[in-house]
């Protein structure tokens, strides 16, 4: 089990109270007078066997918990879950991943937005879908040598989307204000829908230069399929498993 915590604030000078290692930056918010952007994330695995892992997250920005069960838009906080299971069925060098990510409302955003939302420059800090969106991950790998590795990969991506008129929560530049609905449903807006199979190829060349090629094949709500063929080579400078066996035996 993991825990971690994460403060976003600007505007004014080095606040010393979020240096201080044993408090939780929320406290420290508060005493701030509550103007800064505070989040907490929690991460759990669980081998439930070998061969078979469960993978959770949650992430919390905002809540108050006497409203939770609710669509009310302050409850903003978003979760993932997973399976991982390797040589599956006894196949062997296979390993397969299914996840589910879910991303309520107006996560990410805060009422300070010009400095105090969960983004660099354009770029969201948390998971790439983004608020009121959830996405499906369903991946499948084969080792079939020591250097090539083949996998097959579907995703299912929804997102509801700000209309013109009102706010429904699904942009992290645009925090609720008054006059928005209290109540925030999910995937509410215009939705936006997305599927997406890929395959790709991992060959190593020589030790640590990988070649990699990719092909997606993308449908975005009801318009025509899309294809995509990506290639590149790249040098990977992490550790091979046997390297990691011996610098950490007690992990195997």
């Amino acid at each position: 089990m993991g825990l971690s915590e994460a403060v976003v604030y600007g505007d004014r000078s080095l606040q010393l109270g979020y240096l201080n290692p044993f408090s939780f930056f929320k406290s420290v918010e508060h005493y701030y007078g509550d103007r800064d952007n505070g989040a907490l994330g929690i991460d759990l695995e669980w081998r439930i066997r070998n061969g078979i892992k469960w993978l959770g997250e949650w992430f919390l920005d905002d809540i108050t918990t006497s409203k939770l069960g609710s669509d009310w838009y302050g409850n903003k906080f978003g979760w993932q879950t997973g399976l991982f299971f390797v040589n599956p069925f006894s196949l062997r060098d296979i390993d397969l991943l299914l996840e589910y990510t879910r991303i309520k409302p107006y996560v990410y955003s805060h009422s300070y937005q010009d400095y105090n939302k969960y983004k660099h420059y354009d770029t969201i800090l948390g998971h790439y879908i983004g608020p009121n969106s959830d996405l499906l991950l369903v991946q499948l790998r084969q080792r079939f040598s020591k250097f090539l590795q083949v996998s097959l990969e579907y995703q299912s991506y929804r997102h509801g989307s700000n209309p013109e008129d009102r706010n429904v929560g699904g942009d992290p530049d645009h925090p609720h204000e008054n006059g928005d609905a209290i109540d925030a449903t999910f995937l509410d807006g215009i939705q936006n829908k997305q599927q997406t199979y890929g395959i790709s190829l991992q060959y190593e060349l020589i030790r640590n230069l990988l070649a990699e090629f990719h092909y997606r094949r993308t449908k975005y709500h009801q318009m025509a399929w899309e294809d995509l063929f990506s290639f590149r080579i790249s040098f990977n400078l992490g550790y091979r498993d046997e390297e990691i066996r011996h610098i950490f035996p007690a992990v195997y």
